[in-house]
């Protein structure tokens, strides 16, 4: 299946799920945008999970569909590293050898670490890194950082979805985007915060039930 179609066909699964959701929301870099990406409705459903994660395996072969040896597939925490696992069991079965999954793990600082046993599963390898959605870059930026540290070969970078025009490439590698809808961001205030429409909530956080005045940070 040619690129285009795939993006068609993934975009009309995605548009009849309902993950695209209109509203007034504040991502996780504290910029806005009008659409908010469901991605748990991806998450929570098997096959279409495995749908997303198969298509970004084949992508990680050469078009011949031949094993272009990525050992090491890697994502942040907590989407990232969901996917990195689900394409690395993907990638293995399709190329009979073992892709090792490894999760770059939150700080609770800001940043990102590595396990002391990932560290070495990466060390000199070549990998790819995944990601759900690409706002800024700066997670996956600092996962691949994290990887080129212990002398790691960052092969490519494989997203989702794509928010905006600022991740064509992050640390110096193109990213490779399974759905390019375009999905605008907006400094904050933007021009819904000044007609006063409300921050929405994301489907997640209203079955959650926040405390008042709590902010929903979609990502």
């Amino acid at each position: 299946m040619v690129a285009q179609e795939l993006e068609r066909e993934l975009l009309a699964l995605c548009q009849d799920l309902g993950i695209f959701i209109p509203g007034h929301f504040e991502v996780s870099s504290g910029l806005h945008s009008d659409l908010y990406i469901d991605k748990e409705l991806i998450f929570g459903n098997p096959e279409l999970f495995d749908r997303f994660c198969g298509y970004q395996a084949d992508f990680l072969l050469d078009p011949g569909g031949r094993d272009t040896s990525i050992d090491v597939v890697v994502g942040p925490e907590t989407g990232g590293s969901r996917i990195a696992e689900n394409v690395a069991r993907l990638l293995s079965q399709k190329t009979q050898r073992q892709v090792v999954a490894v999760a770059a793990r939150k700080d609770g600082q800001g940043g990102f670490f590595l396990e002391a046993e990932d560290l070495e599963r990466v060390r000199c390898r070549n990998i790819a890194v995944t990601e759900d959605v690409l706002t800024t870059g700066r997670s996956a930026a600092m996962t691949m950082n994290l990887c080129r540290d212990k002398g790691a070969n960052v092969a490519t970078l494989q997203a989702w979805f794509r928010r905006g025009q600022r991740t064509q490439s992050v640390a110096g590698v193109r990213a490779n985007v399974l759905c390019h809808r375009e999905f605008p961001l907006h400094e904050a205030p933007c021009a819904q915060c000044l007609r006063r429409i409300p921050l929405s909530q994301k489907p997640t956080a209203r079955q959650l039930s926040p405390s008042p005045g709590q902010l929903i940070l979609a990502y």
